[in-house]
């Protein structure tokens, strides 16, 4: 049984042109499905509520104070994307009343 080689171990050409280029040819539809690597998240910082005594002691008023205001945002933040969803849920869930209601009552009026 012949060994077929992946397209990257194939060995390219010795031209300063085909160097530049990482395909000879397109890429085939098999490397658009490929998993697209994951992206790191910028690192967040330790939440104030997360710190230790001696850590918050050390911090400067303002620090402090901005590190609380930083987490009443990022709470009202959760908070409001959780009203949305649940709002939206909430009409989604109406119109589906809505319909049925206007559903029955073109039952009944045959």
């Amino acid at each position: 049984k012949p060994e077929s080689k992946p397209a990257a171990t194939v060995a390219a050409p010795a031209s300063s042109e085909t160097k530049t280029t990482r395909f000879q040819h397109k890429p085939s539809v098999a490397t658009w499905l490929n998993a697209v690597p994951l992206r790191k998240a910028a690192p967040v910082p330790p939440s104030i509520l997360d710190r230790s005594h001696s850590r918050i002691v050390a911090m400067g008023k303002e620090e402090i104070v901005e590190a609380v205001v930083q987490e009443i945002r990022q709470k009202e933040e959760a908070f409001e994307c959780q009203i949305k969803k649940k709002e939206e849920e909430f009409a989604s869930e109406l119109q589906k009343k809505d319909e049925e209601i206007a559903r029955l009552k073109a039952l009944l009026s045959k």
